[in-house]
């Protein structure tokens, strides 16, 4: 089991591969030790399905950790969703947190719309500027932070008696790419009304799972239910082919806390 500790997410962070990314996430290694990234700007959403228990919220904090460490909170800003009330309460001093860490379905909700009505203004602002997307409007004046997205059991929400979540969320999920806001949702929930067609989430990583068809479900493939350890994952290229990789292991309540630790630290100087 590779654990990640604040030396080796700081290696990561460093790695010159990811030069040209925009919003590079680590998310693990390959069997030749090779570091593993994803552009999140070019998914432009990321969805992690597999069986509870496969590694995908310690993804999510491997995620957080890496995003909040490579940049600062006036370049990215975060929305934490965590309806379990125990998987992110390490964040909650994180700089980069535009809300406080939302556990309530209705506060998400709130959260959700706020996002609907912050795309707009960026589209207006980018648009008036004479741009066409958030990384134009940046090269020319750099004062637009992106904005991340991370959901936890993402069935809470889709599955709650709440309306508009799924309307709201899939707006955001159709448009927001241009304006620099992505979303990186897990569940372990593979049907539809966990995960609605109306959802635009091409980036994929299939953990475990119990059977070829929820395998099926996430990234189109059989491949998954053949996959044996916690953090073992498939990542499903644009191109259609996988990658075959294994999340490093982050000790909740250690290495997060004093990640975070370090983030605001370096954030007050």
């Amino acid at each position: 089991m590779n654990v990640l500790t604040e030396e080796l997410l700081a290696e990561a962070i460093s790695d010159k591969t990811v030069s040209s990314m925009t919003l590079p996430l680590y998310v693990g290694r390959t069997c030749c030790n090779e570091k593993v990234f994803i552009d999140l700007a070019n998914q432009p959403h990321l969805l992690l399905g597999g069986d509870s228990g496969s590694g995908k919220t310690n993804c999510l904090n491997v995620i957080i950790c890496g995003l909040a460490s490579r940049f600062t909170p006036s370049q990215l800003q975060l929305v934490l969703m965590d309806t379990a009330l125990v998987e992110f309460y390490d964040y909650a001093k994180l700089p980069h947190l535009a809300f406080p860490v939302l556990n309530k379905i209705e506060d998400c909700a709130e959260a959700l719309r706020w996002l609907s009505t912050e795309l707009d203004r960026r589209l207006m602002e980018i648009m008036h500027a004479g741009h066409r997307n958030i990384q134009a409007y940046n090269a020319a004046s750099g004062t637009m932070p992106h904005i991340v997205v991370i959901i936890d059991r993402l069935n809470d929400l889709t599955c709650a008696d709440t309306s508009d979540i799924v309307s709201t969320l899939t707006r955001l999920t159709a448009l927001a790419r241009a304006a620099g806001i992505h979303f990186v949702a897990a569940t372990n929930r593979a049907e539809y009304s966990a995960v609605p067609h109306s959802l635009i989430l091409p980036g994929r990583i299939a953990f475990r799972t119990r059977n070829w068809s929820d395998s099926a479900f996430w990234i189109r493939d059989t491949q998954a239910c053949e996959l044996q350890n916690r953090g073992d994952m498939l990542i499903l290229r644009p191109n259609g082919t996988f990658i075959s990789a294994h999340c490093d292991y982050l000790f909740h309540d250690v290495e997060s806390r004093i990640i975070v630790e370090l983030i605001e630290k370096h954030a007050n100087i």
